[in-house]
């Protein structure tokens, strides 16, 4: 199992992040449960791939050349959620390492606003195969899918082909947008948990796993 998805090893690697954010040396950074070999990959993959990492920093990274912490997740609720999806997550990656592979490269190839998963239409077969392991790693009721289209799309889509297409194939809950303008054309992908009887998306949790998935496999297997 990928050390990132221990949840020790993962509180580690946060704590060695928040240190490295607030100028702490590599020496002062290093936090109980990460060894110095692991920690200096974590670092110099950072380092190296800023560019490419910014995404997962949120608007304060475009700005901070020091930034080392992600974004996270951050209410009570949140927190518990990502957990048990890093535990699904090894759980998975030892019973079903195909299934595991896919969800990395499909989080992978994804895009990310406001805590959203975002692909496109043409992406249809990736979306239906991420719903498919999605719901091995948490139940349907913390997934959901919105299918949206701008009104000036030139080529037309049929939402509600598209969302039966997605019952049929998965058993993800789905639904077509209520934004009246959305501004954007393809699958929304979030996480959903109640609260007070309320639902509430939460937020980033795709995001940070992705982040946690790129440095943690990548870095540890340099």
């Amino acid at each position: 199992m990928p050390d990132i998805l221990k949840i020790d090893v993962y509180a580690a690697v946060m704590k060695f992040l928040e240190r490295l954010q607030d100028n702490c040396s590599f020496e002062d950074a290093k936090s109980e449960g990460l060894d110095s070999i692991k920690a200096e990959k974590i670092k110099n993959y950072i380092d190296t791939q800023r560019g490419q990492l910014t995404p997962y920093f949120g608007d304060k990274g475009k700005k901070n050349p020091n930034q080392y912490l992600p974004i996270i997740p951050k209410t009570k609720q949140e927190i518990t959620f990502l957990h048990n999806l890093l535990k699904k997550l090894g759980e998975l990656y030892q019973t079903d390492r195909k299934a595991f592979d896919d969800f990395v490269v499909i989080l992978r190839g994804a895009s990310f606003v406001s805590g959203q998963m975002r692909m496109p239409f043409k992406d249809r077969s990736q979306v239906y195969r991420f719903a498919q392991i999605a719901v091995k790693l948490l139940d349907k009721k913390y997934w959901q899918i919105e299918v949206a289209a701008r009104s000036d799309v030139k080529k037309s889509i049929n939402l509600n082909q598209e969302l039966a297409q997605l019952k049929q194939e998965t058993t993800i809950i789905a639904k077509k947008s209520t934004r009246a303008n959305s501004s954007y054309t393809g699958f929304l992908i979030s996480n959903t948990y109640i609260v007070d009887k309320k639902k509430h998306n939460g937020v980033a949790i795709l995001q940070h796993i992705c982040f946690l998935l790129v440095v943690g496999i990548d870095a540890f297997t340099v």
